[in-house]
């Protein structure tokens, strides 16, 4: 309840609820009492008394599945940013969990009416760099780490699509962002992230150039009759190269 009321004070939901002194909207609950919408109004009507320690609520009906009171939620509280104050971010999260748990991509997709069919592949499609960004930050899943920096994450989904059949140009562009991402090079020009970043995804073969490119190492084939049995995929200096300021500034004088 604690930590409810800290993002109410963020929210200013606190101060409307007060204002009104009544619960203007029935809280949604399980059958067997969880709340489903409305924890953070719920913190606030037991603050200070409304209702006189009762509330309105409405009930799901028996055998409501998990995977039905995830869509509930994402149609509820997903779906209206404005209303719950839910960042980008917090919707990424949201779509992940929603995915592993086997919900179909369709029917989350459907349950944010408000969404065009594009604007939630590009929400689907930032996911999938954010994981990739993660992985190679050496944070894996830590979704936390990344801030609601929406922008940023744009730029890195843009340039990874453009270069999407290099698979060496793609190390290269998450390892830049690894290093921009935590330590932002000096720039008198602009002081933005994510226009730094572009600079830098602007100018991917000068910093391949200075950096590394593709190696292939001598691999053995199961099959003595491939023409390519001695040769293997390409492989990217990237993936191993360390991330920091130092490397940072390096890659950005050399964007300059």
């Amino acid at each position: 309840e604690e930590e409810l009321l800290k993002l109410v004070a963020k929210a200013n939901l606190e101060r409307l609820i007060r204002t009104s002194g009544v619960q203007e909207e029935p809280l949604l609950l399980t059958r067997d009492g969880v709340v489903v919408n409305g924890n953070r109004r719920l913190a606030v009507l037991r603050k200070h008394n409304i209702g006189k320690g009762y509330v309105d609520v409405c009930l799901l009906p028996d055998g409501v599945s998990q995977a039905d009171i995830t869509l509930i939620e994402f149609r509820l509280q997903m779906d209206d940013p404005g209303k719950a104050d839910y960042s980008w971010v917090n919707q990424l999260i949201a779509i992940r969990r929603a995915i592993d748990a086997g919900i179909d991509v369709e029917a989350i997709r459907a349950s944010m009416p408000s969404l065009t069919k594009n604007e939630f592949e590009t929400l689907r499609k930032s996911l999938d760099v954010v994981d990739m960004f993660l992985a190679r930050r050496g944070t894996p899943g830590d979704y936390s780490a990344i801030g609601d920096d929406r922008y940023f994450f744009d730029e890195l989904r843009k340039a990874i699509k453009k270069n999407q059949r290099f698979p060496d140009k793609v190390d290269a562009l998450l390892w830049v962002a690894a290093s921009y991402y935590d330590h932002q090079p000096e720039d008198l020009s602009e002081d933005r992230s994510y226009l730094k970043f572009k600079k830098a995804a602007n100018q991917l073969g000068r910093i391949q150039q200075k950096f590394g490119s593709s190696t292939t190492e001598a691999t053995k084939s199961e099959n003595p009759s491939d023409p390519l049995s001695g040769i293997a995929p390409a492989g990217s200096v990237f993936t191993s190269l360390s991330t920091g300021a130092k490397t940072s500034q390096e890659i950005h004088t050399v964007v300059l």
